[in-house]
């Protein structure tokens, strides 16, 4: 639940008296001339706005930074910004931002760091375990951010913003790369006009390779740490008429591998009682038990955008799904010491209505609607 579910409607303003504002990570766009820095547009504030005119501690990290540095996951935004921690314990995620966050691995907690993709909140930290392809920038927002946000962004909000289809532009990209571990990746992208008034854009993205460790322990097989990712991304966009869009997006993602490894963390030392031990080689494990990571999640979002003159009204209706379940050895040793093994489900659909002004002048105004209901499952 949010606290813009809970008020059910309310009215934002926002005084900007401030036309610039600090960027904590200056290096982060430092790679930019001055004409490119001042045309980097963010929505950090629920609208379209040029990056340096947000009066708040605001991070972006570009499409070029992205791809400059190779980020496609939370995990690495979090080695490209300062302040920002994200874990990952199998399938469980967590974000800190400035030390707020929470660790907690449960269906009543929720996060104290917001994420967006797209502008659809993910209720669940799980949801964020996904990979970057298409994306157009990441945006962090440092500190509480209840009152465009609403609950749950006491320590941030990070926006994950992927390209959206475009009218009359007719391009397609690929990528591929090969690596070490029998590493494989592919990435294409193809933007396709369907008239005047409609176009089409879909995305996909692929990581394959064979793992960095190697289980010494071949009764439950020889892979682990593998990656086998694919994510694909549907969408259609629609001119109604010149001040009216309609916009479906369908995206899918999924890893399915065999699971990961743990440096031996038997603090009671019953594996060494059994004679158990930790293989020198940095890249070898013992794992006695079959681990295996499956990790699905997919989403559908149909989105409406009108000019109405005096402001401009947007209708985001949203639904997600999570399906997580894994199993690994604890405590990192072919002892029979301790295995976890998780499950976790997820529904939530979600509504927002919006109605920013288009007026310019001292102040903005923002009045919205916003409803978020939820069905998570656990099993441990």
């Amino acid at each position: 639940m949010t606290l813009k579910k809970m008020l059910g409607f309310g009215i934002f303003w926002i005084t900007c008296y401030s036309p610039l504002a600090l960027c904590e990570d200056i290096n982060a766009l430092s790679d930019l001339s001055l004409e490119e820095l001042m045309q980097v547009s963010v929505t950090a504030q629920r609208r379209e706005q040029v990056w340096a005119e947000v009066p708040a501690s605001l991070n972006v990290l570009t499409e070029r930074r992205l791809a400059e540095q190779n980020i496609v996951n939370l995990s690495q935004v979090a080695s490209a910004i300062p302040g920002y921690v994200y874990g990952r314990v199998g399938n469980v995620a967590s974000s800190f931002v400035r030390g707020i966050g929470s660790s907690l691995f449960s269906i009543s907690a929720d996060a104290s760091t917001a994420v967006y993709q797209d502008d659809v909140y993910l209720a669940r930290p799980e949801m964020t375990l996904g990979y970057f392809w298409d994306m157009q920038r990441v945006e962090l927002l440092k500190g509480p951010q209840g009152a465009l946000y609403g609950r749950n962004a006491t320590g941030g909000v990070i926006n994950l913003v992927h390209k959206q289809a475009e009218f009359n532009q007719q391009q397609g990209q690929i990528f591929a790369a090969a690596g070490s571990f029998n590493k494989r990746s592919l990435e294409g992208v193809i933007n396709q006009p369907l008239g005047d008034a409609a176009t089409a854009r879909v995305s996909v993205f692929s990581i394959v390779d064979r793992g960095f460790t190697d289980d010494q322990d071949k009764s439950a097989g020889d892979i682990i740490d593998d990656q086998r990712v694919f994510g694909a991304r549907t969408q259609f966009a629609f001119k109604l008429n010149a001040n009216w869009e309609s916009r479906i997006n369908v995206d899918y993602f999924q890893d399915n591998n065999h699971g990961f490894s743990i440096r031996p963390a038997d603090n009671l030392g019953l594996a060494e009682t059994l004679g158990a031990y930790t293989p020198e080689d940095f890249h070898a494990v013992q794992n006695n038990n079959n681990s295996f990571s499956n990790y699905k999640t997919w989403g559908l979002d149909w989105r409406w955008k009108g000019n109405l003159g005096f402001a401009e009204l947007q209708i985001i209706s949203a639904y997600r799904k999570l399906d997580s379940e894994y199993l690994f050895n604890t405590d990192g040793t072919p002892a029979l010491v301790t295995d976890s093994g998780f499950s976790n489900r997820e529904n939530q659909t979600s509504h927002e209505i919006r109605l920013l002004s288009n007026t310019s002048g001292d102040y903005d105004w923002l009045v919205g609607f916003y409803s978020l209901h939820e069905t998570p499952q656990l099993a441990v």
